[in-house]
């Protein structure tokens, strides 16, 4: 590949990914100092995914830096910022399906569920995205030249198959599907019992499940599209898929801020953290305490 084209696709990178690490960034903050959103479990689990994405954004950042200088620096270097950006991935994935789950639970409130109680159940369920941080983390770990920045291809790839690619293969493909079927579950439940439904919740899910469908695109494109494109357009369209892979935590970004107005304007205040409490996202009495 010229290596003009190397350069530009470089400071794509670095550039998409610096605008999703500080949308990720600004909103875990954002819920981590805001007293009314930080205590519901549906925003926890949000500001996991934004800490694991910005993990993941500084990782695609370096790789657009190696690009732009035409060297990795060194390579442990290369093979650490690889597999923080495939283990954050991975847990990206498996926590939009804690999410998916969250909403599922807290809006169709299930009779079935009264046995344990939603903070019973929300812990547990931390604990077992915890679980599966650190089983990641290992076989990272453990695994050998995972994923490395190709000058070739102007991109992050599999430098060879191994265990992480495989638990990627698998992962993606397999979880999604089951997310996807928890949205339009939870979809058709507030189509049918909307009054019943707070109008903040159903924005909320709303926000949730155009970003996962994002992502769900992404996850189709590059397991099963572009394996099958001709060769002559795979670095092309490689090029496209990695940059809107990049822009995921963007896109999640403005489209929360579009559909949450408390979010956005806490997110565009000059304060940095201990935001007031404010009731435009869930309405707190002494008798009625927020469901998420």
């Amino acid at each position: 590949m010229d290596r003009r084209n190397v350069i530009l696709f470089g400071f794509l990178q670095s550039g998409a990914a610096m605008v999703s690490f500080l949308s990720s960034m600004r909103i875990f903050w954002v819920i981590l100092g805001s007293k009314d959103l930080r205590v519901l479990s549906s925003y926890q689990v949000m500001a996991n995914i934004a800490l694991v994405e910005c993990c993941q954004m500084s990782g695609c950042f370096m790789g657009g830096i190696m690009l732009i200088a035409g060297s990795n620096f060194n390579d442990q270097l290369e093979y650490m910022f690889g597999k923080i950006i495939v283990v954050a991935w991975l847990m990206a994935i498996f926590l939009r399906f804690v999410l998916a789950l969250n909403r599922f639970i807290v809006i169709t409130d299930l009779q079935v569920l009264l046995a344990i109680k939603k903070n019973v159940l929300h812990k547990i369920l931390m604990t077992i995205t915890f679980l599966t941080l650190v089983a990641f983390i290992v076989v990272a770990c453990l695994a050998k030249n995972t994923y490395v920045v190709s000058f070739e291809k102007a991109s992050w790839t599999y430098k060879e198959p191994n265990e992480l690619l495989k638990i990627d293969g698998v992962l993606g493909p397999g979880i999604t599907p089951v997310t996807f079927s928890l949205y339009i579950c939870t979809g058709l439940y507030v189509i049918r019992r909307r009054n019943k439904v707070r109008a903040s919740e159903i924005r909320l899910l709303i926000s949730c499940a155009i970003g996962f469908l994002y992502e769900m695109c992404e996850i189709v494109l590059f397991h099963y599209v572009l394996l099958n494109v001709d060769q002559k357009f795979a670095d092309s369209v490689g090029w496209i898929l990695m940059i809107s892979w990049i822009s995921v935590p963007a896109f999640n970004g403005a489209v929360l801020l579009w559909l949450n107005k408390s979010v956005q304007n806490r997110f565009f205040s000059y304060r940095w953290h201990s935001f007031e409490l404010t009731n435009a996202v869930f309405t707190r009495t002494s008798s009625v305490s927020p469901r998420t």
